[in-house]
C-alpha cells in the first residue's frame, strides 16, 4: 500500500474520531446552556458510549498501523498527517493503560459532576 493510501485512509479514521468529539461537545453544551437538570443521567450514558466509541476508533489496531507506516515515512508524508500521526500515538500509549470501559466511566462520571457542583 502507497503512502497516499495509507494516509487517505489514516484521515478517514481520524474524521471518525473528530465527528465522535464533536458529538460530545454538542453533547456538554447542551448541558452547561440550560438542559433539563432531569436530563443528566441520559446525557451521562451518552457521553459513556460515545467516549467508549472515541476509545475504540484511537486505540483500533487499523488506526495504529497507518499512523506507524506513516510515522516511518516521514519524508513521503504529509507534514500535517506525520503530525497526527505522532499526536495519535502518543494518545494511545496513554489510553493503553486503561480499558475502554474505565474511559467510558470517567466521561460518565465527568458529565454528572458538571451539574452537582452548580
Amino acid at each position: 500500500m502507497n503512502i497516499k493510501t495509507v494516509e487517505k485512509n489514516f484521515r478517514k479514521i481520524v474524521a471518525k474520531e473528530n465527528v465522535l468529539n464533536n458529538l460530545l461537545s454538542l453533547l456538554y453544551w447542551d448541558g452547561v446552556t440550560g438542559a433539563p437538570t432531569d436530563g443528566i443521567e441520559m446525557r451521562a450514558k451518552t457521553s459513556e458510549i460515545l467516549s467508549e466509541d472515541v476509545y475504540e476508533v484511537l486505540t483500533s489496531k487499523e488506526l495504529i498501523e497507518y499512523a506507524d507506516i506513516i510515522i516511518e515515512n516521514k519524508e513521503s508524508a504529509e507534514e500535517i498527517n506525520y503530525a497526527l500521526a505522532v499526536d495519535i500515538r502518543k494518545e494511545q500509549r496513554k489510553l493503553a493503560k486503561i480499558s475502554r470501559e474505565e474511559y467510558g466511566e470517567f466521561a460518565s462520571l465527568c458529565s454528572k459532576s458538571e451539574f452537582i457542583w452548580e
